[in-house]
């Protein structure tokens, strides 16, 4: 469980509440402590910051999957962070940019098919490798730092 220091979840209800649609929230598992896995005991602690931002091929921003088996790919070995996600107003994108900084107006995140999705049209298989990008630290919150080990 996180032990978040003071103001972290203030702020997190405070984006949320000013998102476009403040309802749409989800539990989902952060896609990024690969790059800087000494970061986490900082986030489960202070909450995200731009620090913590992935430069990938959908923009740069915080990426969140439902499947903990895609987080897996982009998260250091044996540790999985859960978080709850404000996603709000959500675009759907296909198109590779990665100068993308903000959502497209009007929107508060992105739903992308994915990095590393299958090739060859197996819808089936693309729609597992779905990931959320949002572009505000403050819309995301850590709630459980799972670990496990592989066999």
């Amino acid at each position: 469980m996180a032990l978040l220091s003071p103001g972290v979840q203030e702020r997190f209800d405070i984006r949320a509440q000013n998102l476009k649609d403040p309802t749409m929230c989800m539990k989902l598992y952060y896609c990024g402590s690969l790059e800087r896995p000494e970061r986490l005991a900082e986030i489960l602690k202070n909450g995200f910051s731009e620090e913590d931002f992935s430069h990938g091929e959908f923009g740069r921003g915080l990426y969140f999957s439902q499947y903990a088996s895609k987080a897996a790919q982009f998260s250091c070995l044996g540790k999985l962070l859960l978080t709850e996600v404000a996603l709000g107003r959500t675009e759907t994108v296909i198109k590779h940019d990665r100068a993308r900084n903000f959502p497209p107006r009007g929107y508060d995140s992105v739903i992308t098919p994915g990095r590393l999705a299958t090739a060859g049209g197996d819808k089936v298989a693309n729609s597992l490798c779905q990931e959320y990008l949002i572009f505000d630290a403050n819309q995301a919150i850590p709630l459980n730092l799972i670990e496990y080990s592989t066999l």
